[in-house]
Formats: C-alpha cells, sequence, structure tokens
C-alpha cells in the first residue's frame, strides 16, 4: 500500500518524450542561416526575464539566445472515462512458483504548455508551421514504460489552443520579444508497485464427505502423476 517505495519514472519519461517531439525544429534566418531551435524544460517566467534581459536574471542564464523554446507542466487530471476496473492486474510470470504483477494503470490527464519565444515574427511563423499540420489534433507515441514487464504505454498529446504575446521591456520603442504558446494536454497512465503472487499449491475445504454427496452426489477419484485427486460427479 501507500509508502513502499517504488518509482517507474513516468512523469520523466513524459517530459522527455514531449521534449523530443520539438528536438528537431529549425528556423532560417535574416542571413539566409539555418539555425536549430534549442528547447528546454524550464518555468515560462523565467524565460520571459532572460528574453527581455532583466538585470537580476541576466548573469544566471548565459546560454539561452533567441529563437528559443521552452515547455512546463501545468496540472494533473484523473481521467475517469478512461479508467477500468481497478482490480485487474498485469501480470508476468517470473518462474513455476511466483508471479509478479501490477494492478490496473491509472489514466490522467497532464497539461502542458509549449513556448516559443521569438525576435521576429517571421522567425515564429517558421515554428509555429512545423508544429501545427502534425497534430490533428492529436498526436500518439507509443513508449516501454516499465521494461520489466515489457509495458507498453500510448502517450496521446493534443494540441487545444494556441495564443500569441508580444513582450515589450519597458516602451514600445525599445526590446520586442515574440511569444507563441500552446497549450497539450497529454493522455497517459500511471502505475502502481509491483508485487510478488506465489502459486496455489494446495486448497484446504472443511467439508464431510456426507455434506459433497448431498450437494454434489457420490464423488469418487483417481490419483494422477502429480499426487492430486481428478474427481468425479456420479449423480446416480
Amino acid at each position: 500500500m501507500i509508502g513502499q517505495h517504488f518509482y517507474h519514472r513516468s512523469i520523466k519519461k513524459i517530459i522527455a518524450t514531449f521534449g523530443s517531439l520539438f528536438s528537431d525544429i529549425t528556423v532560417e534566418t535574416g542571413q539566409k542561416k539555418i539555425i536549430k531551435v534549442p528547447i528546454h524544460f524550464s518555468q515560462k517566467q523565467k524565460f520571459i526575464e532572460v528574453a527581455l534581459g532583466a538585470p537580476d536574471v541576466r548573469d544566471m542564464y548565459t546560454d539561452i539566445t533567441l529563437p528559443v523554446m521552452g515547455f512546463e507542466i501545468t496540472n494533473y487530471l484523473y481521467n475517469a472515462e478512461q479508467m477500468t476496473n481497478p482490480i485487474n492486474m498485469q501480470h508476468k510470470k517470473l518462474s513455476t512458483d511466483k508471479a509478479d504483477f501490477m494492478f490496473t494503470s491509472i489514466p490522467y490527464t497532464v497539461g502542458i504548455e509549449l513556448f516559443v519565444l521569438t525576435n521576429t515574427l517571421d522567425e515564429a511563423y517558421q515554428i509555429v508551421e512545423q508544429i501545427i499540420p502534425f497534430f490533428t489534433p492529436q498526436l500518439t507515441v507509443t513508449i516501454t514504460d516499465i521494461d520489466m514487464h515489457n509495458l507498453k504505454t500510448n502517450i496521446t498529446f493534443d494540441l487545444t489552443t494556441i495564443s500569441q504575446d508580444i513582450q515589450y521591456e519597458s516602451s514600445f520603442d525599445e526590446k520586442r520579444t515574440i511569444m507563441f504558446n500552446f497549450s497539450f494536454s497529454a493522455h497517459t497512465k500511471f502505475h502502481s508497485n509491483p508485487r510478488t503472487l506465489d502459486r496455489i499449491k494446495k486448497v484446504l475445504i472443511d467439508m464431510k464427505e456426507a455434506d459433497h454427496e448431498s450437494a454434489f452426489g457420490k464423488l469418487t477419484g483417481t490419483l494422477n502423476d502429480e499426487n492430486t485427486f481428478n474427481w468425479d460427479i456420479d449423480n446416480g
């Protein structure tokens, strides 16, 4: 139950999978040069402060230049519509005497916000047009979630909204930063702790012979090769 340590790295896998979707986006600059747009997992407000050259963070981040992309997780929401019977089990046989299993996975929707910062609208439009065609509005990625069970999980990313924002440092005559915000919903599953189940070797039933005959008729049996009885029912 709660308190037993286990860690499937499910949230890390969502972050890594989402970031990999946008890791190869490029833009053509004003000098006809093609550059790859870096992407970071970071808080949105920090990116805005760095892009605008805020004095208190300028020295903290020296490797962020525009254009750049970033994303962060915004919320977690239980998905009741996709929930199945919670006592269903996913099994993997370990040996003839033991089996490793987990109870059914719990469906969740994870909110993710992707933000794009550029110096020009043309660079922003290039990035937007490389993202939108792949979400109609969904994109599904299959990952290996738990190696020991060879458990595959489909993560479906829904692109829900796109918005544009223009940030100014102080006045319209000073530095301008173009920002596009993409809101995604990632439909995934979280898994419980693995457990071990021993094979049932013996069953004891507290019943007399008369009870058997009254319920099922006369019982006869033969001893098989495994030293257990094969029972036959004779209803007279």
